[in-house]
């Protein structure tokens, strides 16, 4: 439940603070006092979008701030844990959220459990946790998936439905899936003889991971055969001016350098200081006659390999061929053919994965479709109970010759929500046969009607907090003391919020605050009070439009003892205060606190 509503700078409230409690509170007061602000504050609390509108005139920020007891509802502890909102030590369950909203563009701040927030988050968080039920909620009851909704809620089928939207998902993510492969089917032949011919091209090619180094080592291979005449024409002529020729003509550097060892030889017996240069000459005529026997050996070694060769110079055109015509290098034509692999292998495989996915596709089909039938019973079932129980309310609440008609029909295909189709169908008078509950039903019906709708429920919900901002409007006399008595019976498991113009629901509160506005020295005061025991007949002996006759107030005692012998006694009566006693520095948690001022002003 909603335990602590604190508002800040907040339209025309200055500073305001409220502590609920269980059961059914009403909040009462003139036309234009206030009462809607209540709505505006809880609606910020659960994810609204801001407005800068509701910043108080001359302050730069508007704050709103809230308890929430969540202490029993595990599934909303288990959320706020995996949004990363976790329960300090010792909160008992108590989650606080607080907004601030800025006057120069609506731009918002968003705090939970003192942690910066999303709207989302908070939305997801607590979206589904409180239900506002205005008077032209009726329009969604013209909406097919509210209404089925409806019927799953009271159904206890929301589970089931979670999970075969879930399903429903899943399958038609395939479905889509196979769609696209037997588009691409049609494409597949021609791009599998494209891809077969390129890898066989590249193949018979040899293009491998190493051709960049074989391109190199033929190349060099090209050059070493291509040149073998002109290799050993110049060594012959290094042989020959080492060795000598054949004529005589030139005897050679190596006979030349034997002869100038021989004559350095005749200086030794002439000292000593010979002895340098003769052994420089004959390490000169060593290194001749090694280089003459390396000539020797490459001049043997020599010999062309015109099949080599023409190997060489095939295996490079073709190489080059291929860098033309796909316009890259050798290191690209590997990248090239390996892709063409990948894409072969998978064209390949797209025939057994088409056949694979398509058994898969069909044989979900079969499940979704027998879900979707059992599901379909089941809402049958569910509304034709809730259709009767809907019609028994209309009846005590006054519309004896109601008749509600939930018509369902069975879809052709499923869909995310299953294969049903719902209409609510209304009849307010004996022979006039129903028709569209929106089209025909007057806004004090229309008012019962979703009343009975809560009602019927509110027993099966997942809804902690209902408010109900003045769905009593239209209706009167004892028909208005059914709906007070009903809201009365919702609040038994449930905290009910009310925004009421009746006394009759008025009395049937549990708690009440009197809301009223003030002017004083140009600026005005909203007062929020709670009202104890001993005040609440003048407030509703006010409502009933004699607030200083003893006949009226005693008209409301009566009226306050019949609803207090209609059910168990109240919990503890809220409190209002002045001066919100929240935390005021960014997102900074606080425990609730007790209320310090018996009134909120602004």
């Amino acid at each position: 439940m909603l335990t602590e509503l604190r508002v800040r700078n907040f339209a025309i409230v200055e500073d305001g603070s409220l502590s609920l409690g269980h059961g059914m509170t009403a909040f009462t007061g003139e036309t234009g006092a206030g009462k809607s602000l209540l709505l505006d504050a809880i609606t910020l609390l659960l994810g609204a979008k801001a407005r800068s509108n509701l910043v108080r005139f001359g302050a730069n920020h508007a704050e709103v701030e809230g308890v929430f007891d969540v202490s029993k509802d595990a599934a909303a502890l288990r959320k706020a844990q995996d949004l990363g909102f976790p329960f300090d030590e010792g909160q008992d369950g108590l989650l606080l959220v607080r907004r601030e909203i800025s006057a120069a563009d609506g731009k918002n701040r968003i705090w939970i459990q003192g942690r910066s927030a999303t709207r989302a988050q908070l939305q997801e968080l607590l979206g589904d946790w409180v239900e506002i039920s205005g008077q032209h909620e009726f329009l969604r009851l013209g909406r097919e998936e509210y209404v089925l909704g409806v019927i799953d809620q009271f159904g206890v089928l929301r589970e089931e439905v979670r999970d075969f939207a879930q399903g429903f998902r899943e399958y038609d993510q395939m479905r889509t899936e196979l769609t696209r492969l037997e588009t691409e089917e049609t494409q597949r032949a021609s791009r599998l003889d494209f891809l077969q011919f390129q890898v066989e091209e590249f193949e018979k090619a040899g293009i491998t991971a190493d051709v960049p180094a074989e391109e190199e080592r033929l190349a060099s291979l090209r050059a070493r055969l291509g040149s073998v005449e002109k290799i050993r024409l110049v060594l012959e002529t290094a042989r020959v001016l080492l060795e000598g020729s054949d004529e005589g003509d030139n005897p050679g550097a190596l006979s030349s350098l034997g002869k100038v060892v021989k004559e350095l030889r005749t200086l030794g017996a002439y000292g000593e200081n010979f002895a340098a240069g003769l052994k420089t000459a004959e390490e000169v005529e060593s290194c001749a006659s090694d280089l003459l026997d390396t000539v020797h050996q490459l001049i043997g070694s020599l010999e062309a390999d015109p099949e080599a060769l023409e190997s060489a110079d095939a295996k490079l055109s073709q190489l080059n061929r291929l860098k033309r015509k796909y316009n890259t290098d050798s290191a690209g034509l590997v990248e090239i053919i390996e892709k063409a692999r990948q894409e072969l292998a998978a064209v390949q495989g797209a025939g057994p994965r088409l056949l694979a996915l398509r058994a898969e596709v069909e044989r979900r089909a079969k499940a979704l479709e027998q879900a979707s039938d059992a599901l379909h019973l089941r809402r049958v079932k569910a509304a034709e109970t809730m259709g009767t129980q809907w019609e028994n309310d209309l009846r005590v609440l006054g519309m004896k010759q109601a008749r509600f008609d939930l018509r369902i029909e069975k879809l052709d295909e499923f869909r995310a929500t299953g294969r049903t189709r719902v209409r609510a169908l209304f009849s307010a008078n004996a022979g006039q046969p129903p028709a569209p509950l929106e089209k025909v039903a007057s806004g004090g019906e229309l008012s019962r009607v979703m009343l009975a709708l809560k009602h019927i429920v509110a027993g099966r919900s997942e809804i902690g907090v209902y408010l109900f901002d003045e769905v009593d409007s239209g209706i009167g006399g004892e028909t208005a003391h059914a709906v007070a008595a009903r809201l009365r019976k919702i609040a038994t498991d449930n905290q009910v919020l009310v925004v009421t113009h009746l006394a009759q629901v008025a009395a049937y509160a549990h708690t009440q605050f009197r809301i009223s506005k003030l002017t004083e020295k140009g600026k005005t005061r909203t007062l929020v009070e709670p009202l104890p025991e001993s005040v609440r007949p003048a407030e509703i002996a006010r409502m009933l439009g004699g607030s200083e006759s003893k006949a009226g107030q005693q008209l409301a005692r009566e009226m306050l003892n019949k609803a207090a012998e209609s059910s168990p006694a109240r919990s503890s009566p809220p409190k209002a205060s002045a001066k919100g006693n929240g935390n005021k520095s960014n997102g900074k948690k606080t425990a609730p606190g007790k209320s310090r001022r018996s009134e909120g002003r602004a």
